[in-house]
């Protein structure tokens, strides 16, 4: 069983969350895939915990890492990404038909198939994108969204009129 979650906290320390701005639309690109949406990724396979507890994850940072590592296990036998603000990374590597995972933060290794996994994160990709387009339709105005879809192998909806 694979489990995919994110929990929003806001910065660390001061609780801001760029995504309350009332000007979305237009903050920079950096501040909407970095720094909006921030906290904790919720990742379990199994009896296995691989769930963030840093606080500075953010959502549409980590459903770029997980989308395009899995779009690369496709073609290649591991793969692993490295979280942007520090040294801590998850990876991936198939073994015999099965897909280990293992990180930098916990000691646990995980076993899972590919395409389990690759249909869970679709599945929580699609509904983060959805959930933010449907609560925060000034994000999908950010000239940032186009690119975060494409790299995610979305196709950009249509602005909805608020």
């Amino acid at each position: 069983m694979i489990e995919l979650g994110f929990v929003i906290k806001g910065y660390p320390g001061s609780g801001r969350k760029i995504e309350a701005e009332p000007d979305l639309d237009l903050v920079s690109s950096p501040d909407l895939v970095q720094g909006a949406f921030m906290g904790d990724a919720v990742f379990k396979v199994g009896a296995v915990d691989f769930s963030t507890k840093f606080g500075w994850v953010t959502l549409l940072d980590w459903c770029l890492r997980l989308t395009v590592s899995l779009d690369d296990l496709a073609t290649k036998d591991s793969r692993r990404f490295q979280f942007s603000e520090s040294d801590d990374f998850v990876s991936f590597e198939r073994r015999q038909g099965d897909l280990l995972i293992s990180c930098s933060y916990d000691l646990a290794v995980a076993a899972v198939g590919y395409g389990e996994l690759k249909s869970a994160v679709r599945d929580f990709v699609d509904d983060r994108l959805k959930w933010i387009e449907r609560e925060f339709p000034a994000a999908m105005r950010n000239q940032a969204m186009p690119d975060v879809f494409s790299r995610l192998r979305r196709p950009f909806p249509p602005l909805r009129e608020e």
